[in-house]
């Protein structure tokens, strides 16, 4: 499928902080992460009604985006209004645990601007369809 070139620079992925959380001995990093559309137009996005964290990744090759487990996985159409923001909640865990310095990344999200025609046309989980936005790098610490 042929996708339309996407002028990212009308969108913002922002991270403002992170915590870290420890469930049952499993200790992972919350990061809410701020789309923001700077654009004057609507912008309609795709995502999935359970695996959009999939739509996520790490510059990092130590970090890991967890992902949920779920019944039913759907695509979505998604609209973000002029000047408003959307934030998701990421769980991050690290591959190798931190020793004794901090690590450094940033997230990307794989921006699918959708139109009619692209909805229509769309197939889940297509591996060529990659519209890579960045937000700002963060640093973790134990």
């Amino acid at each position: 499928m042929r996708m339309p070139k996407t002028d990212n620079n009308k969108y913002v992925l922002s991270i403002k902080e992170t915590a870290l959380v420890t469930e049952k001995d499993i200790a992972y990093y919350t990061v809410p992460v701020t789309l923001t559309n700077t654009s004057k137009d609507t912008l309609n996005y795709y995502n999935m009604s359970c695996s959009w964290q999939d739509l996520y990744t790490a510059d990092n090759s130590n970090v890991f985006i967890a992902s949920a487990q779920c019944a039913k996985n759907i695509p979505k159409w998604l609209t973000i209004s002029p000047g408003k923001s959307e934030t998701v909640l990421l769980k991050l865990t690290l591959k190798k645990p931190l020793e004794t310095k901090p690590i450094s990344f940033k997230v990307g999200f794989n921006l699918i601007k959708l139109n009619k025609k692209i909805w229509e046309e769309i197939m889940v989980d297509d591996p060529t369809i990659k519209n890579y936005i960045w937000s700002n790098e963060i640093t973790v610490s134990k």
